[in-house]
């Protein structure tokens, strides 16, 4: 099966899709070490399952020395991939425990490929030190057979049958990988389960629409009773802004990953000017440009509650239906 339609694609685009959310990635971002690494194990993951792919689709050889390169090609491809997949959980920090088949297929490419003509024993562990030779005469595409040496005076021959490698790889990858997206969903769950009941719009008061009616007639100047109205209608909007502000931090949505600084960066400097006019403190405006102000805040806080309620409908749904 083609890689991009494999379950192990499909996990490593789940998990790469998952983690973008910017309140997800924020905490990763700020362990460059952790970040980088993730990264490129990620990356190791793609190219690895394409070369793999190349090495199914390569046809057979007759040549001795073509064969030699396809086994030393996949043997390091199913190596690396497996530091890939090893360090991508590492990176997010999870757990997985060795697994054999991984460790045998480590061995040979290293009795093959990676260490072959000095292995050092372990007297502690009663393995004598050895030499391994490829007997070129079993070499095919696919097939090969590994001669080993020992200082014992012991001679052993293992073949190695590398699509049935390549099969047991793919089937602890894809399960590691199930291991890694069902952790990374939990954590979601969990996140949304402190939240559970806190509902971002309801920061936003009811009376806002009154709020800014009053603004708005004190922003035109015309009637100075008007003033202490639009200056309460004012600093309660700031107040809102604020405390939105404020939740989104708690909960880790704003940060440098995020659009959303944006927004209240843009909303601050027209709010403080309006509460300076109509307080009568100093301030750049008058009864022409007060109003333009007032349109524009209202704008932008109506984008914030679009936004509240984008993301009370995010922590409503499932982590299974978001993804």
């Amino acid at each position: 099966m083609p890689y991009h339609e494999s379950r192990i694609y499909e996990l490593r685009k789940k998990i790469r899709e998952f983690i973008q959310h910017p309140r997800r990635l924020d905490p990763l971002l700020r362990n460059k070490r952790l970040w980088f690494m993730l990264c490129s194990s990620m990356d190791a993951l793609d190219d690895t399952e394409m070369a793999i792919d190349a090495y199914i689709e390569q046809p057979g050889s007759e040549d001795k020395g073509a064969c030699y390169l396809l086994i030393y090609g996949i043997l390091q491809s199913l190596f690396v991939q497996q530091d890939a997949i090893s360090d991508l959980v590492d990176a997010f920090g999870l757990s997985s425990e060795k697994d054999r088949d991984l460790q045998e297929i480590r061995e040979v490419r290293n009795r093959a490929i990676g260490h072959p003509t000095k292995r050092k024993g372990s007297r502690k562990k009663g393995i004598p030190a050895s030499s391994h030779f490829i007997v070129q005469v079993s070499v095919t595409k696919t097939h090969f057979t590994i001669m080993s040496k020992y200082e014992t005076g012991e001679t052993n021959f293992e073949d190695i049958d590398v699509m049935a490698l390549i099969q047991k790889q793919h089937a602890v990858v894809t399960r590691v990988l199930e291991e890694v997206w069902e952790a990374l969903k939990v954590r979601e769950r969990e996140h949304r389960e402190k939240c559970k009941g806190e509902k971002l719009i309801g920061i936003f008061p009811p009376t806002l629409g009154y709020m800014f009616e009053k603004l708005s007639l004190a922003a035109h100047g015309s009637d100075p009773h008007e003033a202490p109205l639009g200056a309460w209608g004012i600093q309660s909007i700031r107040k809102a802004i604020c405390d939105f502000k404020a939740a989104l931090e708690k909960r880790g949505i704003l940060n440098e990953s995020s659009h959303l600084s944006h927004c209240f960066e843009e909303l601050d400097q027209p709010t403080r000017e309006l509460e300076l006019y109509l307080t009568g403190e100093h301030s750049r405006l008058d009864p022409d440009s007060a109003p333009i102000y007032v349109y524009f805040v209202r704008g932008k806080v109506d984008d914030l509650q679009e936004i509240a309620k984008e993301i009370d409908q995010e922590y409503t749904q499932g982590v299974d239906a978001e993804t």
